[in-house]
């Protein structure tokens, strides 16, 4: 399988762009703006043979061989004025954040937000075509999201 690339779509890109420049607002954070502006502009889903690797904010890598559950986490979204705009644009108006949710084997657990990048349902079904476990729906908790009992 040759590696597939999903760039950030326009929506989210935008999104984090603004929040960049209001950071720059504030002298103590304007260095951190400079990361969000470097950072955005590179933000991709690579999805190759043997793993993936979420490059956002921050960068997620998972090794398929290490992946013990895999599943989605779809979170409601329900805000409203300048920051309900902003992040509805970067869940691609969706309304809800779809999460995919890797338990490791050594009992880490590697998230990411799938529908910041583009095409992000064929990225979904990739990851589900390419892991050796089924994929499964998770719900929200108390404390953050919780993985069905197994059988």
């Amino acid at each position: 399988m040759n590696t597939t690339e999903f760039r950030m779509h326009k929506g989210a890109r935008t999104s984090l762009y603004v929040v960049g420049a209001l950071l720059t607002l504030l002298c103590v954070t304007f260095p951190f703006a400079l990361w969000v502006f470097f950072r955005v502009g590179r933000a991709k889903v690579v999805l190759s043979a043997d793993g993936v690797e979420a490059q956002g904010i921050i960068t997620d890598t998972v090794k398929f061989d290490d992946v013990a559950r895999f599943g989605v986490l779809r979170v409601p979204f329900h805000g409203r004025g300048v920051g309900g705009v902003l992040a509805n644009m970067r869940l691609d108006n969706q309304g809800e954040g779809v999460n995919a949710v890797f338990q490791l084997k050594n009992g880490k657990t590697v998230k990411f937000l799938l529908n910041q990048y583009e095409r992000h349902k064929e990225l979904l079904e990739g990851l589900s075509r390419s892991l050796r476990v089924p994929t499964e729906t998770l719900t929200l908790g108390l404390m953050g999201h919780k993985w069905p009992d197994k059988a």
